[in-house]
């Protein structure tokens, strides 16, 4: 699991633009047609220079907005550094102003074209510029960050790098969005799986489909607020109002059409306790006149899903805001911690052992039945209080205050869902393909390549088989929302992961704003950080299997009921 290597795709990655990423960083100040005072200091012939530059390509001005950068968003290098100087010079007249509001306005995003732009000659003018700004002391000039608050910022590769394959990745990033943002920097860690993820994504967000873009943000930004992811908040609220949302919905959920607030009941479900949703709770959603057409559903479904698995990622990795956003992070710290060795060295070389041996399993299926609910009672986790929501999440949840409770094998109300009866393959695959079949196609390549995913290695032993390990945290997970395969041997779940293991992929597939560094950090063996992400990614495309199984399982059901 360790060392990604480069993979080379038949056909480019990142073929739209992923849609939760901003165009460029400004934070459009004045877009709403004001002008700025630095003029009132300068004569005609300083007023000229001050509004706009032309190059050979492009008309540079002073533009409050973030489409100020998106000039250097081109591959031609000597346009592209006509452009950059031709900014700097209007930066520099507004930074000899009193006000120096153009400067102000882009002053962060400045920052993070310094350090995370693909393009050196983009970087290095940035920056020398910056050193010479620094001389004001009144300027506050923060530092660019690392993408993560718990992966040690040298374990990334360079925006910049020269490194074929991700390099080929960062540059149609910024070509195409104007940023490398920190969730797709720690995605990147594994280029391979990032272009499967992405291609997946880019097609639920933004291709033809039965929903309208901004009700694909908004039913984003419903996802997201469940598990207080404000990364995901933030950057979807963007793209929503980039699509023409209405801005009332952004004020609260009682603003939001009755069509839309009839999700939130299957929201907080599909998010906390998928195992309680049945045809029950589909039959009122496309009944009546706010009703949705099963399409409409299972799309939203889908989102739903793939944003509480992002959740996940953004939590679990220690994803940081971006450098150029208002609102800074108030619980991640602000400067990377260093990796602490875990003391479970014993455990690392004992579970080795077991990979390159190998073993058989022989267990009868009533065994395996019993293993099942053992994998998980193991380990008695304690369970996060809930508590009345408050700040930026709590007008996207209002009084829908389900939170996570364990699968109860004894329950009364709900059974083990049987995956040997009703599986992705057969049969989820089936109905998503129906209704939106490119998307239920590039989710499915998804799957497959993330459990497939190795680079036989474990921590520093090479050649070793990680088939097992990475099986046991996809079945860990499954098992923890209550879904049985026949077919498996449950005992392995409790021989390769530890409780440590256990309580950090829990957390990140039930209740991922837990998360601190320590539970990253000591993870229950003694993993390199890309491999650490490997196993996130693992456990939050099983969550988003499983929690897709019982929504398309419910929706199903409701069809045959009607038939």
């Amino acid at each position: 699991m360790q060392n990604p290597k480069p993979f080379q795709p038949n056909e480019p990655a990142l073929s739209s633009s992923p849609s939760w990423i901003l165009n460029s960083g400004g934070n459009g100040d004045y877009a709403n047609g004001e002008t700025s005072h630095d003029e009132d200091h300068f004569n005609d012939d300083e007023l000229d220079a001050h509004k706009g530059i032309r190059t050979s390509q492009v008309q540079i001005t002073e533009d409050f907005t973030s489409e100020f950068f998106q000039p250097v968003q081109q591959l031609d290098e000597s346009a592209r550094i006509e452009a950059v100087e031709s900014m700097i010079i209007l930066l520099r007249v507004s930074f000899q102003s009193e006000k120096k509001e153009l400067l102000k306005t882009h002053l962060l995003t400045l920052v993070r074209l310094s350090a995370e732009c693909p393009f050196p000659d983009v970087t290095s003018r940035f920056e020398d510029f910056l050193k010479e700004i620094s001389q004001d002391k009144t300027l506050v000039i923060p530092k660019s960050r690392s993408p993560s608050a718990f992966i040690r910022k040298t374990i990334f590769v360079p925006v910049n790098s020269f490194e074929e394959y991700h390099r080929k990745i960062f540059v149609e990033l910024f070509l195409q969005t104007g940023r490398v943002s920190h969730l797709h920097r720690v995605i990147a860690i594994h280029p391979s799986y990032f272009e499967k993820f992405t291609a997946a994504f880019n097609f639920l967000m933004n291709e033809p489909g039965p929903l309208p873009l901004d009700w694909r943000n908004y039913i984003a930004i419903l996802a997201s607020a469940r598990h207080k992811s404000k990364w995901l908040l933030n950057f979807q609220v963007q793209e929503f109002r980039l699509n023409g949302g209405a801005a009332k919905w952004l004020d609260g959920i009682e603003n939001i059409p009755k069509k839309l607030s009839n999700l939130l009941q299957l929201n907080q479900i599909l998010t906390h306790q998928p195992w309680v949703l049945s045809k029950d709770h589909i039959a009122p959603l496309v009944k009546g006149e706010d009703s949705w057409s099963i399409g409409e559903l299972v799309h939203a479904i889908l989102i739903i899903c793939t944003f509480n698995a992002l959740a996940g990622i953004v939590h679990g990795c220690g994803v940081r805001n971006e450098v150029d956003w208002d609102d800074m992070d108030s619980t991640l710290p602000e400067t990377e911690e260093e990796e602490k060795v875990p003391s479970n060295i014993d455990e690392t070389k004992k579970i080795t052992e077991l990979l390159k041996a190998g073993w058989e399993a022989s267990d009868q299926l009533s065994e395996q039945q019993e293993l099942f609910a053992s994998a998980e009672t193991i380990m008695e986790q304690e369970q996060p209080k809930p508590k009345t929501e408050a700040g930026p999440f709590a007008r996207f949840i209002g009084k829908h205050d389900l939170y996570h409770e364990d699968f109860d094998m004894k329950s009364k109300s709900y059974t083990v869902f049987r995956v040997h009866e009703w599986n992705w393959k057969d049969d989820g695959f089936e109905l998503a393909r129906r209704f939106l079949p490119g998307a239920a196609t590039l989710l499915d390549e998804e799957f497959d390549h993330i459990y497939t995913m190795t680079y036989n290695s474990f921590n520093e032993n090479k050649n070793v088989d990680t088939l097992p390990f990475r099986r046991a945290i996809w079945q860990y997970v499954q098992r923890i929302k209550g879904m049985f395969h026949d077919d498996y041997n449950y005992r392995e779940v409790n021989l390769l992961l530890n409780p440590s293991s256990k309580s950090y992929i829990k957390k990140i597939t039930c209740f991922p704003e837990t998360i601190v560094v320590s539970d990253f950090q000591n993870i229950g063996y003694q993993l390199t950080p890309d491999e650490k992400v490997h196993v996130a990614l693992l456990a939050v495309e099983s969550s988003k299997q499983s929690a897709l199984l019982y929504g398309l399982h419910a929706v199903m059901k409701h069809m045959y009921s009607n038939t």
